[in-house]
């Protein structure tokens, strides 16, 4: 439920309430253990908050009237290896639109 929530928070753009929850579920499934295993280990590994900001200079199409630009979402999933490198990026959901997709 806490990840959830943390989840939810994300989404909403309120990313110093998320880590918190995250925070809190990694806690809650810590002295667990399911097969052996550290149960907050198997679901979190270790909780980190990854929010990633663009500066507004990257859209070309900031500040022009709503006419005159399309806002589409592109979702990319990742890794992020040991030393903080994106490794394996894959586009999985493009906004319809194939040529921004290389």
């Amino acid at each position: 439920m806490r990840t959830q929530l943390g989840d939810w928070f994300q989404s909403q753009m309120q990313f110093d309430r998320a880590l918190p929850q995250y925070q809190l579920a990694w806690q809650s499934a810590t002295g667990q253990a399911v097969g052996g295993e550290p149960l907050a280990e198997q679901l979190f590994g270790r909780p980190v908050l990854l929010h990633y900001e663009p500066p507004l200079i990257w859209d070309r199409h900031f500040g022009k009237p709503p006419g005159e630009a399309m806002v589409r979402t592109a979702a990319v999933e990742f890794t992020v290896s040991a030393q903080g490198r994106v490794v394996d990026p894959k586009v999985v959901a493009d906004g319809g639109d194939r040529s921004s997709v290389r």
